[in-house]
């Protein structure tokens, strides 16, 4: 058997985590750290057209930045493209390559690889021939090669077989394959291919590095890992791991300090903080060949939930083999439809001033001047979810929205005096025998991008969000003011800012809302008026 060439891509893969913005001195220790562990191939970055956003430079990996370094004499540089991005450029993909590549002679870069889609690959092959004519090394990586056919396999190697290719690549980039089918894959290429086979695993089910160990047993020459697996999703084979298997390091002298430090001082703190690696969630997408960006995303916006996050995956599983951010958007969107529900609360609150009580640290911060707001102007209080920082005697309505909300609070409710309005077809299925006519009030809801409306007995809203809910039962009820307290906002960079922010701006933007103010303090871009100041 061959000898395995070793591909650490920790600083291309693991980017997707920091923007490709890794600190120059770690990425010198980094590698130092290779060439002590006899890796043979280091990654270090994509080579990338201009983006029309900020990323790190290891999103470019140009010629210049690459000088900084002291690379080891037993290491080689690599760099991946997306076939995607050179595809797209306005001149074509030779002239992609024109852009982005020197001659290898005059390159710190001696492999390049492209990472492609099925439909992909031969409106790539010409790129290929020129990047083989600068004098690079080139690795072709078929991306989601799980869900690809033994037929498709074959179509694919035959009609790749005669370009300058150094290495096929199979990329399971659903984390889906397990050790079998591996083989199966393996074997299957090499039906037709004669050169170099290759594999980048991904860790969703917790089985990168077994793959890999299978792959290189069937006869794979090239295989990849990151430092602590670091990489999109949930990460990949442990290039700690893998320089510790016979089969794949054989006979090198290997020392593994310095990797160990680089990845207590730097990728340990990193995984810390950004939580790659396999959990229920990866397992579940690569069980389903979702892509794994999609779990990525939600694990890292504190807007979701695991109930959020799980009902969007069984929304995904049918359609999420490719990453598309609106189709993210639509799935987290997702909820119940229930259209009109059978209550008007028009019949309630008719040239009333209403109080909507949200769940802020300003509500009991302000606690004493709230009530006696309340106390004195007598508004109707609509307090939402399960709120109760104020005297619960002076709220007058609860309201809660989110179906995985209704149900978690559900048995909390019966401690309350004051009805609850609820789209009640959305959790009529799990409590409908437990629905008291006389404490739960139907105010119907449909979820719908960039709407905010509202009808006698129902509402259309972007978000299933408790204040938006509650200020369109506001304005159904014809109510003659709005005030809002407890709508504070979050610290920092919190994504739920950005769904409450443009909640408001479509409420204000719509010509029959009724005027809203805050009196407590709020970072969203709403009119404040003081509690302290009637």
């Amino acid at each position: 058997m061959s000898e395995t060439v070793t591909i650490d891509c920790t600083l291309r893969d693991g980017g997707y985590y920091n923007r490709w913005d890794f600190p120059l001195d770690v990425v010198q220790d980094y590698l130092d750290a290779m060439g002590a562990a006899q890796i043979d191939y280091v990654e270090i970055g994509f080579r990338a057209l201009q983006q029309k956003q900020f990323f790190g430079a290891h999103a470019f990996t140009t010629e210049s930045y690459l000088k900084q370094f002291r690379v080891p004499d037993a290491v080689k540089l690599g760099v991946m493209l997306n076939a995607s991005d050179i595809l797209r450029h306005e001149n074509g993909a030779g002239a992609a390559i024109e852009d982005l590549f020197c001659p290898a002679s005059d390159s710190a870069v001696v492999l390049v690889r492209i990472a492609c889609h099925f439909h992909e690959y031969n409106e790539i092959l010409p790129a290929v021939d020129l990047l083989h004519e600068k004098g690079y090394l080139i690795g072709l990586n078929l991306m989601q090669i799980a869900s690809r056919t033994d037929d498709e396999i074959a179509q694919f190697v035959s009609d790749v077989q005669n370009a300058p290719i150094e290495a096929l690549y199979i990329a399971d980039s659903t984390g889906s394959l397990k050790p079998a089918r591996t083989r199966e894959i393996i074997g299957k290429i090499s039906e037709g291919w004669s050169g170099a086979i290759g594999v980048h695993m991904h860790d969703n089910m917790g089985l990168a590095v077994q793959n890999t160990l299978d792959a290189i047993d069937a006869g794979a020459r090239y295989a990849d890992s990151t430092v602590t697996g670091m990489g999109r999703g949930p990460g990949n084979a442990q290039t700690e791991y893998m320089i510790a298997e016979p089969s794949i390091m054989g006979e090198k002298k290997i020392n593994p300090v310095p990797l160990m430090r680089v990845i207590d001082k730097f990728f340990k703190p990193m995984k810390e903080r950004c939580g790659w690696g396999e959990n229920y969630f990866y397992y579940r997408a690569g069980q389903l060949q979702i892509h794994p960006t999609y779990i990525q995303e939600m694990l890292e916006d504190n807007r979701y939930g695991t109930d959020d996050i799980i009902d969007a995956i069984e929304f995904l599983k049918s359609d999420g083999k490719k990453y598309d951010r609106e189709l993210l958007e639509e799935a987290l969107r997702y909820a119940p439809q229930t259209g009109d529900g059978n209550w008007c609360p028009r019949d309630t609150l008719q040239g009333r001033t209403v109080l909507i009580v949200a769940s802020g640290p300003s509500v009991g911060q302000y606690k004493s001047a709230l009530e006696s707001f309340i106390g004195e102007h007598k508004p109707y209080v609509i307090a939402l979810n399960t709120e109760q920082s104020l005297d619960d005697r002076l709220i007058d309505l609860r309201v809660a929205c989110h179906t995985k909300r209704i149900l978690s609070d559900f048995s909390a409710y019966s401690r309350f005096h004051q009805p609850i309005v609820l789209p009640l077809a959305s959790v009529a299925d799990a409590v409908g025998g437990q629905l008291d006519a006389a404490k739960f009030r139907d105010y119907g809801l449909t979820i719908k991008a960039d709407e905010f409306s509202f009808q006698p007995t129902g509402a259309v809203l972007p978000h299933p969000l408790g204040v938006a809910y509650a200020l369109a039962i506001a304005n159904s009820g014809g109510a003659e003011k709005i005030y809002l307290a407890g709508a504070d906002g979050y610290a920092g960079a919190d994504a739920r800012n950005f769904d409450l922010e443009s909640t408001f701006s479509l409420y204000a933007a719509n010509e029959q809302a009724v005027a809203l103010a805050s009196i407590t303090p709020t970072l969203f871009n709403i009119p404040v008026q003081s509690v302290y100041s009637f």
